[in-house]
């Protein structure tokens, strides 16, 4: 399976929650979660830790923005083991970050639109559908851009120079080290 995955800043959480709601789209999820990314030198992919108070996933992503890429997900039961597995691999943290994510559905289009406020950073809404073909990426890519501007009346997209110094502004600010209490904690209030 592959994502096709366009991000928009937003100014005001509130605001396209109405637009999202006004336009037939309904609230499925709202959770908090912790997020750990990991890389490996010389490697294509990254690999995230999502935390949630009910689960935990391990995901390899494609290492891309703005482009289809491949993500398996699995959910795993010791998070902190599972990262120091990693570690030991010879990966290492590339940041980590905590947010509240709004997940909303449009089923006739087959979008996931999720609404990310993450402490610390901009609040950004991510559009996408799977797509099991690569070669759709393109086409799929103008249809979320397309309904965005239509539906949502969003006029610019995040480019992956816009997301690489949005990301590279957040990590300059993060502790190098995971205080998993701190996660622990978020989760929990």
């Amino acid at each position: 399976m592959y994502e096709v995955e366009v991000v928009y800043a937003i100014e005001h959480a509130q605001d396209i929650r109405e637009k999202l709601t006004t336009n037939g789209m309904k609230l499925v999820s709202k959770t908090k979660q912790g997020a750990i990314f990991l890389i490996k030198e010389g490697s294509d992919y990254v690999v995230r830790i999502r935390i949630t108070p009910q689960k935990a996933e391990l995901s390899l992503k494609g290492n891309s923005f703005n482009k289809a890429r491949l993500e398996l997900e699995s959910e795993i039961s010791d998070y902190e083991s599972v990262y120091k597995i990693f570690i030991a691999l010879g990966y290492r943290l590339d940041t980590y970050f905590l947010r509240t994510r709004e997940t909303y559905s449009d089923i006739q289009k087959g979008y996931k639109l999720d609404l990310d406020t993450t402490v610390d950073s901009a609040i950004v809404l991510e559009i996408e559908k799977t797509i099991n073909d690569p070669a759709l990426e393109e086409t799929t890519r103008n249809a979320i851009i397309d309904y965005a501007t239509r539906t949502l009346k969003l006029s610019k997209n995040i480019t992956s120079e816009e997301f690489h110094k949005m990301l590279n502004d957040f990590k300059s600010k993060q502790p190098k080290e995971i205080d998993f209490d701190k996660i622990r904690q978020f989760l929990k209030h």
